[in-house]
């Protein structure tokens, strides 16, 4: 856009219309981009006065070279920025009104709340962003309202527009929980500064690379035909795993709607930005102006090679593709491989721009954990929130799963629980092992998994056992800089569950800590009370190949279950593994009431633990087996059996649950009632076990004889 186009939009929008006592409305510009996060913001500050063309803000924003999942949420899930961050880096202070984590039972005050301060901020002539407002999980500006038909009246990227404002009811933005967070509303308060426009440019320009770059997981960089299980990708990886989807079987593809149809239609749309904001930056930037045109022509292939996608797509009318056409999917493989091969070498132009312009902000390109500094407090971005009850109960895999989401060499929560034994191995303790009832007999952090893991991710760890009194500045100063290169750090916060220490605030001696106790995210904590342990990714090597890692992974399940009694690599430790372990939790139970107090009271301590970590791990079971025996077609048949077997046992397990997660918050937890059904589920979950491990000995024979 034209500094003079700008200008005489801003004159445009500026205005107010008052139609009636109950109707006002904000006049405002429409979406230029179909962009489900940023362009939100420049019209809300285009209505301010702000001249910022939409190119601009999709560069600085970083929407304009991004490209993820694919799927419905990849737009609103991958960004390099939140929207409040982008409109404090344009000089406005902002007030975030988040509804996310209100009570259901609380929810509809809170809205209509929210409601009532959005309509304040129009009547001040001010135009709101707010989440679901008029789209389906995206944010919308709110411009105006009804108060006849109590509705807000806005703009979304594919609501109103062209057409007029759009109008939906006012409390919609309360009725998006079923498919995201409700995320409620930003209002953009007084302006504070003035935008550090080369900063903004240039970390862009880094954010860029990174994202382009992104890590792809082990299934789309060592499996090289048939089927692999869908992962989220960024960059260059999602370009191959869409390249993928439509190569496996061309003759039967069809694009899905939501996962193809929206990713694709924002990403075409956003692309066309990236040109012309490299041009318009390029001449202010003359180290690397030469490298951030070619930048720019590759960006504008790779945004024609989309477009060229959305044609055979179809968009949603009636023309949208909705049969099977091998020609038309051969044609997708073609333009989608095109714009990949435009956007790396793009990537590749900034890379090498940045290195002309800025040597030292092109080194952080490489690392993956992106770190934030804000009034004295640093942290690692997009660290999701450790929580019990959300399929990941196993706090090392859980922590290390964040942890490596932030590498080169990332792995999922299922492939750490598979890859570790975690998934199969079941471990018990009592009044008669030395060890006793203790919780420890459910953890994953002792050494004969972390000795698996290494071997079997490539992954070693730098493990650190001190507590923090000892040497306070020692392990303060390791801290910070491993935060400061973007690498979490795994310990034991107060609590001795694992946790991740991924910020710091006052140098280090608070630390900002993702507990999965934690009342608050982040957890606030002073080094001098955090536990002893530390771990940081430290190294990698290449792994054994993956069909060799199922294969001893699924021996060592053979082997875990008929263990008996093991110290878990802690000589002095002692445990009950598989069906010994099966055994002595229901000897416990059935003699319950015969128990010393001490044992009884050590039963009720671990029970409940106990019981729905084997349930989370029979659920990392199957997810494994399902993903990594595509990795092994020889054995997929096979372990379609065990697959079917563990899952039969989750179902088994389902019922307890919820009483195990609340434990002995209950009158009735563990009642002769409770017990007597706790005891029918675990000897038939025990005969499963037995069935399940019977068929992974016969997959691993088997594949020993075919090698």
């Amino acid at each position: 856009m034209t500094p003079c186009r700008m200008l005489t939009v801003v004159v445009a929008v500026t205005a107010l219309t008052t139609m009636g006592d109950e109707t006002m409305q904000v006049k405002v510009d429409r979406y230029r981009y179909i962009d489900p996060m940023f362009e939100c913001v420049r019209i809300v500050l285009a209505q301010r006065g702000e001249a910022y063309s939409p190119a601009y803000i999709q560069g600085i924003s970083g929407m304009a070279f991004r490209m993820a999942g694919p799927c419905p949420c990849a737009p609103t899930c991958s960004n390099a920025m939140e929207p409040k961050e982008l409109i404090e880096r344009l000089g406005y202070a902002a007030e975030e009104i988040e509804l996310g984590n209100v009570p259901k039972e609380k929810l509809a005050a809170a809205v209509a709340d929210t409601v009532a301060k959005v309509k304040d901020e129009i009547r001040a002539r001010r135009a709101t962003i707010v989440w679901h407002a008029f789209t389906n999980a995206e944010f919308d500006v709110v411009s105006g309202f009804d108060e006849i038909e109590k509705a807000f009246i806005g703009y979304g990227s594919y609501k109103g527009n062209d057409k007029g404002p759009a109008r939906s009811p006012e409390t919609r933005l309360g009725t998006c929980g079923d498919i995201c967070p409700v995320l409620g509303a930003i209002f953009v308060k007084e302006k504070k500064g003035e935008l550090d426009a080369r900063e903004a440019e240039l970390d862009a320009l880094l954010e860029a690379i990174r994202h382009g770059r992104s890590p792809r997981d082990r299934f789309l960089a060592e499996v090289k035909e048939g089927e692999i299980p869908w992962r989220f990708q960024n960059g260059t990886a999602c370009y191959d795993a869409w390249i993928r989807q439509f190569a496996l079987n061309p003759a039967q593809k069809v694009p899905d709607g939501a996962g193809n149809h929206y990713p694709l239609n924002v990403y075409a749309s956003a692309r066309q930005a990236a040109p012309e904001f490299l041009r318009a930056i390029a001449a202010k930037h003359p180290k690397g102006q030469q490298e951030l045109l070619a930048a720019a022509a590759c960006f504008e292939k790779d945004a024609a090679a989309l477009h060229g996608v959305q044609t055979l797509f179809g968009g949603w009318g009636p023309k949208r593709w909705k049969r099977p056409d091998p020609e038309k999917a051969r044609e997708t493989i073609a333009l989608l491989k095109e714009a990949r091969g435009q956007y790396a070498e793009g990537i590749d132009h900034l890379s090498l721009a940045l290195q002309e312009i800025d040597p030292k902000r092109a080194a952080q390109s490489k690392a993956f954990g992106r770190v934030r500094r804000q009034d004295g407090k640093v942290w690692i971005r997009d660290v999701a929130r450790l929580q019990f009850e959300r399929k990941r109960d196993n706090t090392l895999c859980g922590a290390l799963h964040q942890a490596m989401m932030k590498s080169e060499h990332p792995y999922s929560y299922s492939d750490l629980m598979g890859l570790s034994g975690l998934a199969f191995r079941f471990r018990y303790s009592n009044g008669k092992t030395r060890t006793g009832f203790c919780p420890s007999s459910a953890i994953g952090e002792m050494p004969d998994e972390q000795q698996d893991l290494a071997r079997r991710t490539g992954w070693e760890m730098a493990f650190e056992w001190q507590e923090p009194k000892e040497d306070p500045n020692g392990i303060r100063s390791r801290i910070v800089a491993a935060v400061d290169a973007g690498k979490p750090v795994l310990c034991y916060p107060p609590v001795w569950n694992v946790g991740l220490i991924y910020g710091y605030e006052d140098e280090g001696r608070t630390l900002l800590v993702n507990d999965y106790l934690g009342d608050e995210f982040p957890s606030r904590v002073p080094l001098l009370k955090m536990g002893p342990m530390r771990q940081t990714l430290k190294t990698w090597t290449q792994p054994m190949p993956m069909a060799e890692a199922l294969i001893e992974t699924l021996a060592q399940a053979v082997r875990n279950w008929r263990r008996e009694t093991h110290h878990g690599g802690l000589p002095g430790r002692e445990y009950w593994y598989g069906n010994a372990a099966f055994d002595a939790w229901v000897e416990d139970l059935v003699g319950y009431e015969t128990l010393p107090e001490k044992n009884i009271a050590g039963l009720r301590g671990v029970d409940g633990w106990v019981y729905h970590s084997l349930w989370d791990a029979r659920q990392a079971a199957v997810v494994f087996l399902k993903e990594w025996s595509l990795a092994a077609p020889a054995m997929r048949e096979g372990l379609l059996k065990v697959i079917e077997i563990y899952q039969q046992e989750v179902e088994l397990l389902q019922p307890l649950v919820e009483a195990k997660y609340a434990g002995e918050k209950r009158d009735t937890y563990l009642s002769a009632e409770e017990r007597k059904q706790q005891i029918a589920i675990l000897s038939k979950a025990r005969d499963l076990e037995e069935r399940a491990i019977a068929a992974i000995e016969h997959v691993v024979v088997r594949s020993k004889q075919n090698r």
